[in-house]
């Protein structure tokens, strides 16, 4: 990055906070008081806590399940090619709280489970293992099979994937917050 883009870069950030400090000061009627929030550090800390543990396991879960479909989607056994694929479609088409609600309030009490943390685990490994960058990177490659699994997959998918997965992982973050859904029931 040229030295005038790296200042271009950093004059739009302390724009951006700037125009945040003034909205946040000169916001009209506004009974915003900080001082408030001392009593519940010990919760917010909490908090943030588990939403990174949270999203750390959902993160490795996620690439290990959807190391497990991108294999399974190119199997030669058609139930399990077209299970994925119905998988996929219902993923893709689902608003992410829609999954929530359903692995919550149905399948969890279809099964009996009422651990609210594996469900919400489970859930959000599920709609984030199942990235269409996923299924389309080794082809993009022209590779046999097992050049794909031996120079692609298992050696360079880490550095091919990083960029994903760290936005991932950031979206794996924002998302947590939808499992207080289920606390609150």
């Amino acid at each position: 990055m040229k030295n005038s883009s790296k200042i271009q870069y950093v004059l739009s950030i302390l724009t951006f906070v700037a125009l945040v400090v003034f909205v946040v000061l000169n916001t009209p009627n506004s009974t915003l008081r900080y001082d408030l929030y001392k009593d519940y550090t010990g919760y917010i800390f909490s908090g943030f806590l588990w939403t990174i543990f949270i999203s750390l396991v959902v993160f490795c879960l996620s690439f290990i399940f959807g190391g497990i479909m991108f294999l399974g989607s190119m199997s030669r056994i058609p139930y399990i090619r077209y299970l994925i694929k119905h998988l996929t479609t219902f993923m893709f088409g689902s608003p992410m709280l829609v999954v929530v609600i359903v692995f919550y309030f149905f399948i969890g009490t279809a099964f009996g489970i009422s651990d609210k943390l594996f469900l919400g685990v489970l859930s959000l490994t599920l709609y984030f293992s199942i990235d269409e960058q996923q299924f389309l990177v080794c082809d993009i490659f022209g590779f046999t099979k097992f050049q794909m699994y031996y120079y692609i997959i298992f050696p360079q998918i880490i550095r091919i994937m990083l960029p994903p997965l760290s936005a991932n992982l950031a979206t794996v973050i924002k998302s947590s917050s939808l499992l207080y859904l289920m606390c609150l029931f």
